[in-house]
């Protein structure tokens, strides 16, 4: 016989008389009465789905702020207990056995053995190492989340936390290099320092905020003055060397042109979109840029890079990414996605040499700047190593290493009708512009004289990069006359000339100039060049020809005028 259908209600359950005062707790307890006057705290009700123990420390909690008579505690304990369920766990204490309970302990132990599913697994410090900060989660979120799961742990340990906490940091972001920099002892000293940089972050983002109106106003203004770039000079702009430095402008590009020493996103037979998906799905492995930190009024709203999450340029000539993709092409990541061009090329020609035997794409200018002798990379910075290279060079030994050697061909030469195209006669010096990191720079001095290539800080905080890029580095620089002025950092920056990428260091020197870039003999002879001041040219060999870079006698001259006019320290 079926007691009852499957899926509707339990019938209904006739009581029995005087089953009201059934009760599962003995006699002892049962015949207790409840002290006058009292109330049960309010509480949460537990229903069966929340942790049991913390149910019960609540409780207990509760209780112990209400005042009960020394004989009456065990047993008020025991009847207001059931005052604070609701739900299953209600019908669970129903059911109890009549007289089956002798104590708020035996209650206690029953309750938490019939819920026991619904408890917290226990955490350790090691928990800490799951909570991560997302790409582009503020650093008040995250240090919430961090502090939720931390306080979860009973005997969290210090260092633990510490460790886990800085891991879990976006590498990228500026707190976490901080700890790299300078190690934190206590959890305290890590807190004191993320609430300094997320009052920073705020103060910043409030600031941007609160701006909009501002921005646009300089926008328009910065577009007025890109827009007057475009026209002639007049002859008040053309006298003052110094007026219109900066024109936020790209220059046009060439056609036909492709990657060669840094592998363009071109030679990848996959969309741009499912490019930085593929990376995303890389992980940690890829080295994710910061966001840009020119000011937005000077970039290009218009153009929007996947790989910086931001507007200035476009992803196609985001030089980042092709570093990071040639970064991975080397390592043997990526090769999957190649064109089947790019890969029976790069079987013909070896791992070692560029994808295709082509001059590289000018990379995007996201504007213009228009406007010695040092340590030598080879022979070194200090006077003992100096002495042993003049030695090698006298009893003609070479070091060690692969001798570089001209690409396709040996011979630079200069013709007379090159000449002819030079105003005469001149002593000027050769003076000319390329791309630097994006941005086109104006009056750099190529100078056989120097054997380091440097950079003028005026210079490099006009290229908009982090100050994040620099490396700090104390470097002599030796004058003509023998004084000697310290540099403390250098920077590696790629320089772009007729489709070639190189990677360039420069020592980064913070005094007054008229030249923005000195260009020395180690980027002369990476690259393989002849200068010649005569021919107001600059020859270097490639895979595809000798390519040339005329010299500006207008800006050589215009510098040579600012020279003496200023006095400036001389090198």
């Amino acid at each position: 016989m079926v007691e009852r259908l499957p899926g509707v209600a339990l019938p209904i359950r006739r009581s029995n008389q005087g089953s009201y005062s059934d009760t599962p707790f003995v006699e002892e307890i049962a015949s207790v009465e409840m002290p006058q006057k009292f109330s049960f705290p309010s509480i949460k009700m537990y229903e069966g789905t929340g942790d049991p123990d913390n149910h019960i420390a609540q409780y207990k909690q509760h209780m112990l702020a209400v005042a009960i008579p020394r004989d009456a505690r065990e047993a008020t304990m025991c009847k207001g207990f059931g005052s604070t369920l609701t739900g299953p766990a209600l019908q669970w204490y129903i059911n109890l056995p009549t007289k089956s309970i002798m104590s708020f302990a035996a209650l206690s132990d029953k309750f938490v053995e019939q819920f026991t599913s619904s408890r917290n697994l226990e955490k350790n410090s090691e928990n800490l190492y799951e909570v991560l900060q997302h790409r582009n989660e503020p650093l008040r979120t995250y240090l919430a989340r961090f502090n939720q799961e931390k306080v979860a742990i009973p005997e969290c340990n210090a260092d633990t936390a510490i460790s886990a906490f800085k891991r879990g940091l976006l590498p990228e972001g500026d707190l976490y290099k901080e700890m790299i920099k300078y190690k934190c002892r206590t959890m305290e000293d890590v807190l004191s320092r993320a609430w300094a940089q997320v009052r920073w972050e705020e103060d910043v983002a409030s600031r941007v905020k609160a701006g909009p109106k501002y921005d646009q106003k300089f926008s328009k203004s910065t577009r007025n003055d890109r827009d007057e770039s475009t026209h002639p000079k007049s002859a008040r702009e053309t006298s003052n060397p110094s007026r219109g430095r900066y024109q936020h402008r790209p220059l046009p590009r060439s056609e036909g042109m492709m990657v060669s020493k840094w592998p363009d996103i071109s030679h990848l037979a996959i969309s741009k979109p499912e490019l930085i998906g593929v990376l995303r799905q890389m992980g940690t492995q890829v080295k994710w840029p910061p966001k840009m930190k020119a000011a937005k009024a000077n970039r290009n709203p218009k153009r929007w890079c996947e790989f910086h999450i931001d507007h200035g340029h476009t992803t196609e000539d985001c030089i980042a990414l092709k570093m990071e993709v040639a970064e991975h092409l080397k390592k043997g990541y990526l090769s999957e996605f190649l064109s089947d061009k790019a890969k029976n090329l790069l079987n013909k020609e070896g791992p070692g040499l560029p994808i295709e035997a082509a001059p590289a794409l000018p990379p995007q200018q996201d504007w213009v700047i228009h406007v010695i002798l040092g340590g030598s990379e080879v022979s070194r910075i200090s006077s003992a190593a100096a002495k042993r290279s003049t030695r090698n060079a006298r009893n003609g030994q070479e070091a060690m290493g692969p001798k570089r050697l001209l690409l396709g061909t040996d011979e630079i030469s200069f013709t007379a009708s090159e000449q002819e195209k030079v105003l005469a006669p001149h002593h000027d010096a050769l003076v000319i512009s390329l791309t630097i990191a994006n941005c086109l720079v104006k009056r750099i001095l190529v100078e056989n004289g120097s054997s380091s290539n440097i950079i003028f800080h005026s210079a490099f905080a006009d290229l908009g990069l982090e100050p994040t890029a620099l490396t700090r580095k104390v470097t002599p620089l030796v004058g003509f006359s023998g004084e000697v002025k310290q540099t403390i950092w250098e920077v590696l920056l790629p320089v772009y000339a007729e489709g070639i990428n190189q990677a360039t260091k420069f020592l980064v020197v913070d005094c007054p100039s008229s030249y923005n870039v000195i260009l020395g003999r180690p980027w002369i002879h990476d690259m393989g060049a002849v200068p010649s001041t005569l021919h107001k040219l600059v020859k270097f060999p490639t895979s595809w020809g000798i390519k040339a870079v005329k010299g500006d006698q207008e800006n050589a001259r215009s510098c040579y005028q600012i020279t003496l006019k200023r006095s400036t320290q001389v090198l």
